[in-house]
Order: C-alpha cells, then sequence, then structure tokens
C-alpha cells in the first residue's frame, strides 16, 4: 500500500488525469486520501513547530496553531469535497459520489506537504504561495476527472465549494 500511494502521489502532484480517474473508482483509495491528508496536516503542524523555535522569527504569517492547522487541514478536505460534490452535481449534473470525491480531493491536497518548509528564511511564505496555487491545480484535474464537467462549469465548482471554506478559515482562529 505505501508504494501505491506513493506512486499515485507522485502522478496526482504532475497532474496526471488519469491517477484521478483510477483513485475516484478505487473504493480502497479513501484511506490513502485519509492518510495523504494527514500526512499534510501533520507536515503543516511540524512546520509551525519548528518555526516556533526560532525566537526572532515569528510564527507563521496566519497565528495558526499546530492543532489548528490539523484541524483546518481534514476540515478543509471534507468541507472542500462535500461542497465540490453537492455544487458539481445538483447545480452541473456532474457524475460522482462524495466519498469518489473525498478520494479525488484527497490525493489533490498532497502539495500541502511543501508547508513543512515554512521554517526556512529563504522558503518560508514563498511554500504557502506555491504549495496554494499547485493544490489549486491539483484540485481542478480531481475535481473535473471526478464529476465528468467541463473546464468552465469545473472552475465555477471549484471558486464555489472553496469561498465557504475561506470564509469559515478566517471567521474561526485555531
Amino acid at each position: 500500500m505505501p508504494g501505491r500511494i506513493f506512486h499515485r502521489l507522485m502522478r496526482a502532484l504532475q497532474l496526471k488525469p488519469d491517477v484521478y480517474e483510477e483513485v475516484e473508482h478505487d473504493q480502497g483509495a479513501t484511506v490513502e486520501a485519509l492518510i495523504i491528508v494527514v500526512i499534510v496536516a501533520l507536515a503543516t503542524a511540524l512546520g509551525i513547530i519548528i518555526s516556533t523555535i526560532d525566537p526572532v522569527r515569528p510564527v507563521y504569517a496566519s497565528g495558526m496553531t499546530p492543532l489548528g492547522s490539523i484541524i483546518r487541514e481534514i476540515g478543509g478536505w471534507l468541507i472542500w469535497s462535500f461542497l465540490a460534490f453537492i455544487i458539481g452535481t445538483r447545480i452541473f449534473k456532474g457524475q460522482a459520489t462524495y466519498q469518489e470525491l473525498l478520494r479525488t480531493i484527497g490525493y489533490a491536497n498532497a502539495p500541502g506537504l511543501l508547508s513543512i518548509f515554512g521554517f526556512l528564511p529563504v522558503i518560508g511564505g514563498a511554500d504557502v504561495i506555491i504549495g496554494f496555487v499547485w493544490r489549486l491545480a491539483t484540485g481542478y484535474v480531481a475535481t473535473r476527472q471526478a464529476l465528468d464537467i467541463d473546464d468552465r462549469k469545473t472552475v465555477i465548482t471549484i471558486v464555489l465549494s472553496l469561498v465557504p471554506y475561506f470564509i469559515l478559515s478566517t471567521l474561526i482562529p485555531f
């Protein structure tokens, strides 16, 4: 299983649509997706912990705590997957189950692994921006493949599903 997750993870990071189709239809990949999201959450928490060791540098600009980062990553995955499912299937008549979106979007969270490097002076901050943009790109491919909808509908689905998440994440401090 670890070898399969790693191989799929590398393909997901390369934006290969076939891997998202593969995990969409593999019911066993839900646990794999959860493992990826938990590893990303732990990497984010570790980046925050390491950044607090240096008293000269501020803790992540967001002020997020390690526990908060874990809650936000896992909660964000569940919320994004659910809203993409509702919007994609109800508004745009996409064909997917919530579990299929959990799997594909779980793999799409892989660029969040960059957050472990947030403590590095040169990379800190850039890792957040690069990871965010890369995650949007993998999320785009994951959503499009899972819902089997066109590009325009995919972009609208992502925007409409992420806006409530961003609002919640700014209102609920961790």
